[in-house]
């Protein structure tokens, strides 16, 4: 059931104010009213005009947060495919769209999570007020502070708004931070005790691994010659928790680095 709420009684003889409506979603949200599942605004006049600042006032609180309705029950229970090729370049986070779910479907949307840590990750990965984006397209700008301090999740959505994806710290993929690179993706980053560097087609023997401090002091070195899958596992020992930073060498002489966090 989805309630209509009268927001034209704010311009009529019954003169509702802005919270007589926020207490009926305030109502409707409650954990009694289980067979609820959103309202409807009637007219679209009243919010369209912003009647007695009822826009701004539900934005400040009950529509503070970017929301998708849940599915609809009976209807279509398949989940779609989650994202697939998660690669961040920069501040840009892009991704493939996957084949199609069981019963043809391909995502509609992806939503975006920012979570504060990984465990908050898995453990409240349907926390609606952790939704950065809601979006149709395969990429998103992240600001600085999020890719400095946030854990990424990000899940697709088919027609029906069934979801997928979660947290991934093994695979890199469906909420991991990436590395800063077009040549490869390290995962999982924070690592605990080993990270994985999976370059592209173009780099994929004699690749020299270098990690240092961030006083400059080199604590890691490897040399990779007989990669399989093109990917390196690293496994750094005698490392303490905090940030480092790595160096690919690459065979045609070219390098690029990134930042790691061990725990």
């Amino acid at each position: 059931m989805y309630l209509s709420q009268a927001y034209y009684k704010m311009d009529d003889s019954n003169n509702y104010t802005s919270v007589e409506l926020q207490n009926q979603i305030i109502h409707n949200r409650s954990a009694t009213m289980d067979a609820t599942f959103g309202q409807i605004a009637y007219s679209y006049v009243a919010i369209k005009a912003n009647s007695k600042s009822i826009n701004t006032n539900l934005l400040a609180a009950e529509y503070k947060y970017k929301s998708f309705a849940p599915p609809i029950f009976g209807k279509d229970a398949i989940c779609p495919n989650p994202p697939a090729n998660i690669i961040k370049t920069g501040t840009v986070l892009s991704w493939d769209t996957p084949v199609a779910a069981a019963d043809g479907d391909l995502p509609a949307k992806y939503v975006i999570y920012a979570f504060d840590n990984a465990a908050e990750a898995v453990t409240n990965k349907d926390d609606g007020s952790k939704i950065i984006e809601i979006t149709a397209a395969n990429q998103f700008v992240l600001t600085q502070d999020q890719i400095d301090n946030k854990f990424i999740v990000i899940t697709s959505l088919d027609k029906n708004n069934n979801e997928a994806g979660t947290y991934d710290p093994n695979l890199g993929i469906g909420g991991t931070q990436l590395a800063d690179s077009k040549s490869f993706i390290a995962y999982p980053n924070p690592f605990v005790t080993d990270f994985t560097v999976q370059l592209n087609s173009l780099n994929t023997n004699n690749v020299i691994i270098t990690i240092y401090e961030s006083t400059g002091r080199q604590v890691w070195h490897q040399e990779a010659k007989s990669i399989v899958d093109s990917k390196i596992k690293v496994a750094p020992t005698n490392l303490t928790s905090g940030i480092y930073y790595v160096r690919i060498d690459f065979e045609n002489g070219t390098s690029e680095s990134f930042k790691i966090i061990k725990r």
